[in-house]
């Protein structure tokens, strides 16, 4: 077995679940050398909003493209370069965010404002009237419950998120966390049930949105993932869960290099804290055949966890790469992986 066969049998066996075939991880995607992305922008009522100014941005927050809106609230963006960017638009100190993927040469884009009339502060209030609701006594218990969850005693927080549920029913943000737990045991029906109602109670609650996508992850509906997340990022878009867990549904769809856009945006934006950032990267990189930066991530994985259920994996894949830099006349590719 080649050698690339033989790494890639561990790569579809973790962190992701059912993540994707061997087939799927030998081709890599391919795209048109520019691209077009046209669009409009709308207020809250649907009517198109003329003279507005829009942006493409990268994943490092650099500034592609920019165009102004025509009177019928239509723009164009030409010679883009294939990928995957982020459309903003600011009115009144109101912003709109959708996701571009560009992969393919052409994009549609639709931006929606909340009501311009009106201060951005909806968003908060709608946040706190959630939390507003909640009793002390079922908020005590969801602490609680994240404390157990950060010692690793997920048989204790589930009891004490299900207490505290029983104490509110409508508490989003336990939904969420029992959801969490119930996908960590594959019980993904039930995940995804409580996951929706939290998004009900709450539409900004933005963990809701990350843990139904890493359900649809497990479950290799990655289509389903990124429809998920690209209405969570317009509602929470400073949430770097949500750009986590959408770099994982690319890798799933064979779209390494928007992966790793991804999951550089996600690790801008907070999640430099957490070790299976780089984990996940290696995903990216090892079909694209960037084995040293590969082998580069996970050396930085392991030495931020030692330990747990993907260090193992890890090394494994860590000893593979290894093994055949070691092999005569092998070079391996050490690109810029963009």
């Amino acid at each position: 077995m080649s050698f690339q066969g033989r790494i890639l049998g561990l790569l579809i066996s973790v962190l992701l679940g059912t993540f994707v075939t061997a087939q799927d991880f030998l081709t890599a995607t391919t795209a048109a050398s520019s691209g077009v992305v046209t669009g409009a922008v709308f207020n809250f009522d649907g009517h198109p909003l003329a003279g507005v100014p829009v942006e493409l941005h990268d994943a490092n927050s650099a500034v592609v493209a920019k165009a102004q809106t025509e009177p019928s609230g239509t723009f164009a963006l030409y010679n883009v370069p294939p990928g995957y960017y982020e459309m903003t638009s600011l009115v009144d100190g109101a912003e709109a965010r959708r996701f571009v993927d560009l992969s393919t040469g052409t994009s549609t884009v639709e931006l929606s404002f909340l009501n311009l009339a009106q201060p951005t502060m909806p968003v908060n209030a709608l946040i706190s009237v959630a939390q507003m609701t909640v009793t002390e006594s079922a908020r005590k218990l969801y602490e609680k419950a994240r404390e157990s969850l950060g010692k690793r005693d997920y048989e204790k927080a589930r009891v004490l998120v299900n207490q505290a549920l029983q104490r509110q029913a409508s508490f989003p943000e336990a939904l969420t966390l029992r959801a969490f737990l119930e996908r960590k045991g594959h019980e993904t029906e039930a995940a995804a049930r409580d996951c929706e109602e939290a998004m009900q109670i709450d539409p900004y609650h933005g963990p809701a949105y990350s843990t139904l996508a890493s359900v649809y992850n497990l479950q290799g509906r990655y289509d389903d993932a990124l429809r998920t997340l690209d209405e969570g990022v317009t509602l929470a878009p400073r949430f770097w869960q949500i750009y986590f867990e959408m770099a994982k549904a690319s890798i799933g769809k064979r779209l390494y290099s928007k992966g790793l856009q991804l999951m550089d945006t996600a690790e801008r934006l907070g999640g430099y804290n957490y070790p299976e950032i780089h984990l996940v990267r290696a995903y990216a990189l090892v079909p694209l055949n960037f084995y040293s930066e590969a082998r580069a991530e996970l050396q930085t994985f392991l030495s931020r966890q030692p330990k747990g259920e993907n260090a193992e994996w890890a090394r494994q894949l860590l000893a593979s790469l290894e093994r055949e830099e070691k092999r005569p006349g092998v070079e391996l590719a050490a690109a810029d992986p963009k």
